[in-house]
């Protein structure tokens, strides 16, 4: 079952980095779960975040990848649990600051977010 991702470049990840907030987590926890859509988008700076469905392992994803910004945008439920690992870096893209951001024509981060949310 594929996990549909967006790798980053080291450009578009400055730019999140200057609007949102980073947040890194001392403990392990479950940051999304299935058929749920997300509270928040997620950018993966260092550490790692495991995917499962039904308590079975489906794969992980390395730093540079975002999570549920699409999801946020169109209502989508994930597909799949998403375990965040001890020690891990995530930028915090809000659902309420991703939507003031995309009705902000005029913001630097306004493509960026326009061309993955979609």
């Amino acid at each position: 079952m594929p996990i549909n991702l967006k790798k980053l470049e080291l450009l578009e990840i400055d730019l999140l980095r200057k609007h949102f907030e980073e947040f890194c987590f001392p403990f392990a926890c479950d940051f999304s779960y299935e058929r749920q859509v997300p509270l928040t988008g997620l950018l993966l700076l260092s550490g790692e975040i495991c995917f499962f469905k039904n308590k079975k392992l489906i794969g992980s994803v390395q730093p540079g990848f975002l999570l549920g910004v699409h999801h946020l945008i169109n209502l989508v439920p994930n597909r799949f649990r998403w375990h965040v690992k001890k020690n891990s870096n995530l930028l915090i893209i809000p659902k309420s600051e991703l939507l003031i951001a995309l009705d902000d024509h005029k913001s630097q981060v306004f493509p960026l977010l326009k061309k993955l949310a979609g």
